[in-house]
């Protein structure tokens, strides 16, 4: 006989998300789920004073000046010394001028202990012969970051963009702009757009 504490199950490497994505297999009613999970996850998510010090402007801030710092050795490469120089220009523009957007966003309880990795080699998408649908959902969100709050408490406009980015990439920018849109409608969070590219270009 054998007790378990923990029992996993490993679902197929084909369900990830990446792999449906290359295959063109997410479709709209995939995101909407997606959304939707995000939308529930945010509204019940710890957004008191200890989550909300992480979206202060001083570590706004902080977390752009370590990616300029890890990504300075691609100049050149990936980026262009110019696009680089450009882009570190207009964040820092746009941080010290959208200073108390920033606040707004604090003291109105955007900034939350959110999943902190939401991209699409951390979702599963179930196909329709899957078992495991309890909830009706296709979706399976997993691998949430909890080792270090200044990657996971963030205004929730840095998650979502960080979705809205890898559909990009993968070239689904149909699939973006629908995500953001009915998080949109799940949230009402009428702010969101005006911090959304930055959060996307971060």
């Amino acid at each position: 006989m054998v007790d378990y504490c923990l029992e996993m199950k490993e679902l197929p490497q084909d369900w990830i998300m990446t792999e449906q994505l290359k295959r063109n297999r997410v479709t709209f009613e995939h995101i909407d789920q997606i959304a939707r999970s995000i939308a529930d996850f945010h509204a019940r998510a710890e957004h008191g004073r200890e989550a909300a010090q992480y979206g202060s402007v001083e570590t706004i801030r902080l977390n752009w000046d370590e990616n300029f710092a890890q990504t300075v050795d691609f100049r050149g490469k990936t980026i262009t010394n110019r696009e680089f120089e450009e882009t570190k220009r207009a964040v820092e523009g746009f941080i010290a001028e959208k200073r108390a957007l920033f606040r707004r966003r604090r003291a109105g309880g955007f900034v939350r202990r959110c999943h902190g990795d939401l991209h699409s080699k951390n979702i599963f998408v179930l196909p329709p012969d899957a078992s495991d649908r309890s909830d009706g959902s296709d979706i399976r969100i997993f691998d949430c970051i909890e080792f270090n709050p200044r990657f996971s408490c963030s205004d929730v406009t840095s998650e979502i963009a960080f979705m809205a980015m890898d559909l990009d990439y993968f070239g689904r920018k149909d699939l973006s702009n629908f995500f953001v849109e009915r998080y949109l409608v799940h949230t009402g969070d009428n702010g969101l757009p005006r911090l959304l590219d930055f959060y996307k270009c971060y």
